[in-house]
């Protein structure tokens, strides 16, 4: 691409608006240094940052299980929650010495918003916007009302990380189905990828569902050489993240994650519910959005002269991914579908994220006149719609009920044999007192063979051993592990272990990065390879 090129004629937003959108930006970058508020996932999310804070500073560089859940007995959460969150506050912990969880939380989201700027910015620039209305599109993209709902209201950080490489795997498809770098393309879809799964599953399902759109939309170029490029980069993701996907994979019905099975929950049904007014206000700004566009595409149907052959194909793929989310959107008639994905997806607001990036390439593209009001008439709604929230945020001012759960592991990561209502209740309704033995290594000096109930859950990869030798153990009514220690003297140890499978898919992911690494710097070892020939014949032409 040239980057030189800003195509005429120029365009900008009214005064007006651009002072909003910089005051809406600049409440954005302050908040998270004096917000005190979070939503509903923030507290198991503060736990979380502790935790794997604690393992990964004892030595424990890829964290599995959380010994402090569910009142000591632990919990495998580590195994499925995707870990790129957790390591991005470790090393913001590391670099600004932050301890404290929420801020941490929070200033680690504001790097988040900033890295989406970019990365936006970077697709923007690929598809040939100029750069003001690359950097109005990466503004809209970074701090659109529905990522401020995204950091306090819901407060799904690790979502919020996914959001960052969203715009890098459309900038890859982009560059992969237009044949403008091969390996770029390649490396950045694969990698993005990669990326995204260790940030968030249900937003990696729903960027599949989007790019299947794609493809559907755009079937026309996809040929031979883009379908093999596409497969390339498929099996980059795959080897790359497979030390995380296969165990998950693997241990995934000894948990309970069928607690993630919901029905879901309809706004339009919903409408004057206190509990949803919050999510009705938000997720109403983007469909107003999508709707400002859609009536752009509509006069176009009428007058093909009104828009852009680009501005065509961005609405065309859009407003069909929007058709999509509006169908789930639908009682009664999305349900069935919602009965097979609701475990993996969740909900529509897993989706919401491409209406905000659909507006941000449209303003990124905007040559029209009709385009370039559609783009002024959102960003000034988004603006005035952001400004609301931002101020009722740093007053920490609540207009309906708020989250006041305490920080603590989510049920689906019970171990699949545990009690949900006896170990996430507070207090704990059992009497183990006396019953249970600590997991702690101890010496055992029995003159008989005897029963021992640990405090601990019992899970396949936790293997107990007698000096060097395995025993094995199983779960009790309660989840609890149990063992039958033999007479004698010996000692009695804990290992949790990694399986054959799991051995094998780290490898391949190490070996995969070796080799992503190698083919990434390939050309610029060759460039300088050239260059010291070169300057080696000059010398030898002078001679």
């Amino acid at each position: 691409m040239n980057r030189s090129f800003e195509p005429p004629p120029s365009f900008r937003l009214p005064r007006t608006i651009e002072i909003l959108l910089a005051l809406v930006i600049v409440l954005e970058l302050f908040a998270p240094f004096v917000a005190k508020t979070y939503g509903t996932d923030g507290p198991p999310h503060l736990y979380w940052i502790e935790r794997f804070w604690e393992l990964f500073s004892s030595g424990i560089f890829t964290p599995r299980w959380i010994p402090q859940s569910f009142h000591g007995y632990g919990a495998p959460t580590f195994y499925f929650y995707p870990p790129l969150f957790f390591y991005l506050t470790t090393f913001v912990r590391f670099l600004t010495g932050i301890s404290n969880a929420y801020r941490l939380m929070m200033i680690t989201g504001l790097v988040l918003s900033v890295a989406s700027f970019f990365t936006s910015w970077q697709l923007l620039r690929t598809i040939g916007a100029g750069s003001y209305q690359a950097a109005l599109g990466a503004c809209l993209y970074a701090f659109a009302p529905f990522r401020i709902a995204e950091v306090y209201s819901r407060t799904s950080l690790s979502s919020h990380l996914g959001y960052v490489f969203i715009p890098l795997i459309a900038c890859g498809l982009f560059e992969i189905m237009t044949s403008r770098n091969k390996r770029r393309g390649i490396l950045l879809f694969g990698i993005s990828s990669t990326l995204l799964i260790l940030s968030s599953i249900p937003l990696t399902f729903a960027t599949t569902v989007a790019i299947v759109v794609v493809a559907i939309i755009e079937h026309k170029k996809i040929n031979a050489p883009v379908a093999r490029k596409l497969i390339i980069s498929t099996v980059v993701m795959l080897a790359l993240s497979a030390f995380y996907t296969i165990p998950a994979a693997e241990y995934h019905s000894s948990v309970q994650l069928n607690q993630l099975v919901r029905s879901p929950v309809y706004l339009i049904v919903n409408l004057f519910k206190e509990t949803t007014l919050p999510a009705v206000y938000h997720f109403a700004l983007l469909y107003i959005a999508a709707g400002t566009l859609a009536f752009a595409y509509r006069s176009f149907r009428n007058n093909p002269a009104t828009l852009t052959k680009q501005e065509t194909t961005a609405l065309r793929i859009g407003l069909s991914i929007i058709g999509v989310v509006a169908f789930l959107d639908m009682p009664i008639v999305s349900e069935p579908i919602w009965n097979r994905i609701s475990a993996i997806a969740q909900g529509t607001w897993r989706f919401y994220i491409f209406f905000v990036l659909f507006v941000s390439v449209n303003a990124g593209i905007a040559r029209s006149t009709l385009m370039k009001r559609s783009i002024s008439v959102i960003a000034g709604i988004w603006s005035i719609g952001s400004l609301i929230p931002m101020i009722l945020i740093l007053g920490d001012v609540h207009l309906f009920s708020h989250t006041t759960d305490e920080p603590g592991d989510r049920p689906e990561y019970l171990p699949r044999a545990a009690n949900v209502l006896i170990f996430t209740s507070r207090p704990l309704n059992i009497d183990s007192s006396g019953s249970e033995h600590s997991t702690d290594d101890f010496i055992s000096d029995r003159s008989q063979p005897e029963k021992i109930t640990f405090h601990q859950f019992y899970w396949p990869a936790w293997h107990l051993y007698v000096d060097d030798s395995e025993i094995s153990t199983w779960p009790d009514n309660l989840g609890r592990a149990v063992a039958k220690l033999p007479n004698g003297n010996y000692r009695v140890h804990w290992k949790l272990e990694r399986s054959r499978t799991e051995k094998t898919v780290i490898w391949i992911s190490e070996f995969s990065i070796v080799i992503v690494l190698l083919i990434s710097g390939m050309p610029l070892l060759l460039n300088c390879v050239k260059r010291k020939n070169r300057t080696l014949s000059q010398i030898l032409h002078k001679k």
